[in-house]
């Protein structure tokens, strides 16, 4: 069974590592693991934060193509 998105902006330090690309469904920018720099640690839990609006509804995805953006404004349709 399939994580649903929204889900895997929680707990996500292990998901993210291995994303191609990342991006905010808050502030739909989108970068790459490495700008993250803050996370929400509450050990054995880390959330990233979003390093354009610091938000904690950070995604990754496994390849870099359009389909990104439409993803992430769904998200956001759907989670505002």
């Amino acid at each position: 069974m399939a994580i649903p998105l929204n889900k895997m902006a929680w707990n996500n330090a292990y998901i993210l590592n291995d994303s191609v690309e990342c991006g905010c469904f808050d502030c739909l920018e989108k970068f790459q693991f490495l700008d993250i720099v803050d996370w929400i640690d509450d050990e054995p839990i880390k959330t990233a934060e979003c390093p354009k609006c610091s938000s904690d509804c950070v995604v990754g995805f496994k390849s870099k193509n359009e389909k990104n953006d439409l993803i992430l404004k769904a998200l956001k349709h759907r989670y505002e």
